[in-house]
């Protein structure tokens, strides 16, 4: 058998629990230490993206939907980042979860803040006072930098990932779900979360989607497209498009 064939059965073997061909030269023993490193890898990781989850969920139960990720899901360890995403979609409609509306967005909550305090640096700099003098405002298109995200979650969900920090997730109580708009930004180490008007949040979304000012005045007014320009300015939070 070739190696490519053999790197094939492999896979399939550690990741979907398939047997191997006798002519693979894979045997059970070997493949069982492989496959215990491989599910100890992938828990460790998502215990670091979903800290909050895994400790509102239990390490029993955490585990468990963690092996169900692998065998059911065609998967490839990229990064962080992919695996996160992954994951929480791998998780919609779980039925051990239908009780908590609001796991999905704590998760997406988790992960975002993931990606920000391990995010690349940024090669996009921030727009300067000078640009802003030489061309009009008004027609700039921008996109935001590595060190923002703009996300709408279930107001519990950040309720939730707030006891945690203060160590009282074991007290949990929830209220009716309620959407909130949250900005979230890293600055220099930290990662903090700001929750945001719901005009101001759509007007920033569309903002960084590369909406220029003079659209933002015609879709929220003038009001509302200034606000949402001058914060995301002053933060730098924004990069030109070219």
């Amino acid at each position: 058998m070739k190696l490519k064939q053999v790197q094939s059965e492999f896979s399939k073997a550690i990741i979907h629990g398939l047997s191997p061909t006798p002519d693979s030269g894979l045997t059970e023993s070997r493949l069982n230490i492989y496959a215990n490193s491989v599910e100890a890898i992938h828990i460790n990781a998502l215990s670091i993206i979903f800290p909050v989850f895994k400790k509102f969920t239990g390490d029993s139960f955490f585990n468990r939907i963690v092996m169900d990720f692998l065998k059911h899901n065609t998967y490839e360890f990229k990064s962080l980042e992919k695996i996160g995403k992954d994951f929480i979609a791998a998780t919609n409609n779980n039925e051990a979860l239908n009780n908590y509306f609001f796991y999905q967005d704590l998760m997406r909550l988790e992960n975002c803040i993931h990606n920000l305090q391990f995010a690349y640096s940024d090669e996009n700099r921030p727009v300067s006072q000078s640009e802003l003098s030489e061309k009009s405002p008004d027609n700039l298109r921008f996109t935001n930098r590595q060190n923002v995200e703009l996300i709408s979650i279930d107001k519990n969900a950040t309720s939730i990932w707030d006891a945690h920090q203060q160590e009282t997730v074991d007290t949990l109580s929830t209220d009716t779900p309620e959407t909130s708009y949250y900005l979230i930004e890293k600055l220099d180490s930290e990662v903090s979360i700001n929750e945001l008007d719901k005009d101001i949040f759509l007007a920033s979304q569309q903002l960084f989607d590369g909406a220029n000012f003079e659209r933002l005045c015609e879709i929220h007014g003038v009001e509302i497209a200034s606000q949402s320009l001058t914060m995301a300015l002053q933060k730098n939070h924004l990069s030109i498009l070219n």
